[in-house]
């Protein structure tokens, strides 16, 4: 029995360009209806704080009215793919659709929203994860400890796997199993294999940039790693002391936020000094609906005004400058030498 082939990387990264191409569309239509139907409400909220939710809700109903209805996407229908098992033998369950499709929508939005719930709720507490904690306490820890970024790191490995294998553009399709198979028969085409085993090579290289990106990128969080996890089973060296409490100093030199190491009372004072918008009497003259932190969607803490004149909580704006030096507002230049804290 003859199977279809599998298909390559190169051909999945263009039907997936494809894909991504009409879905942004969609969520440009979606926000531009949304908007239409809010400016009739006298207290309407910035339509800009609910910007996951639409785009979640636009990639769903884009794999909704293609996949789950049985038919490809356009993408996949541009360079003739279907879905089949991860031997090739059978063409892919409604089931594993369903399953990949969630896990690409709605999995990684509730996974954000239960890390900022968390953070929410832990506050300022010690998030250094020791053997007298609790299995409870641990997983709590190790989520706050979970950012962003660090899912971002995650899905680019991911990415750089696919790009040396070419099997599984995305985790929830390796996860339930779907594999690409092309429609047609590439071996009557002249110079097909030839011409795509050259592409694969050349992405293969691309995955390797993006592993040695990832490894520069995290090389000083994975020595502290290591130092805490040493710290974890032996005697916490004076070095190391030092040289983390200097690092925490340096991190706090605008608020002079709590050290988690510190006693008590020393955390409750210096937890004191932070400005939280949740207090209304709090900088009063920032007016109601603009008390939220667009980054993280709750009430701003020690709000930090960045030189295109848009507002975030400091460690957000912060820890979004360190990866892209631009607003993720309006994508004006910013640089965290330029920030200012409001008082």
């Amino acid at each position: 029995m003859n199977y279809l082939p599998f298909a390559v990387a190169p051909t999945i990264v263009r039907a997936n360009q494809k894909d991504t191409y009409f879905e942004t569309l969609l969520n440009k239509k979606l926000t531009n209806l949304l908007s239409e139907c809010s400016s009739s409400m006298a207290q309407q909220r910035p339509l800009q704080t609910y910007k996951e939710e639409i785009k979640s809700i636009s990639t769903f109903l884009y794999l909704a009215l293609t996949t789950l209805a049985g038919s490809k996407t356009l993408g996949e229908e541009y360079v003739d793919l279907v879905y089949v098992n991860k031997t090739g033998r059978r063409i892919a369950k409604w089931k594993s659709k369903v399953g990949f499709v969630l896990s690409f929508t709605i999995v990684p939005y509730l996974i954000k929203k239960l890390i900022k719930i968390l953070k929410k709720n832990m506050g300022n507490d010690n998030c250094t994860i020791t053997r007298t904690d609790h299995w409870s306490t641990k997983l709590k820890k190790i989520i706050l400890n979970v950012s962003s970024f660090n899912l971002l790191d995650l899905a680019n490995l991911h990415l750089a796997l696919f790009y040396f294998f070419g099997e599984y553009y995305q985790f929830g399709k390796r996860l339930f199993g779907l594999r690409y198979a092309l429609g047609h028969d590439s071996s009557r085409e002249p110079n097909g294999q030839l011409q795509q085993q050259q592409k694969k090579r050349g992405y293969e290289f691309l995955g390797l940039l993006i592993i040695f990106q990832i490894f520069f990128k995290n090389a000083h969080n994975l020595k502290q790693l290591w130092i805490t996890l040493r710290a974890n089973t032996s005697i916490e060296t004076p070095t190391d002391t030092n040289r983390e409490n200097k690092q925490n100093k340096n991190n706090n030199l605008v608020y002079g936020l709590a050290d988690n190491r510190k006693s008590n009372s020393a955390i409750e004072s210096d937890h004191s000094n932070a400005i939280e918008l949740s207090d209304p009497n709090v900088l009063p003259y920032i007016p109601e609906h603009s008390r939220n932190c667009m980054l993280c969607l709750c009430e701003m803490t020690d709000p930090t005004c960045a030189s295109c004149g848009h507002v975030f909580c400091w460690g957000c704006i912060l820890d979004w400058c360190k990866e892209r030096q631009e607003c993720p507002l309006c994508r004006a230049s910013v640089k965290q030498a330029s920030l200012l804290p409001l008082r």
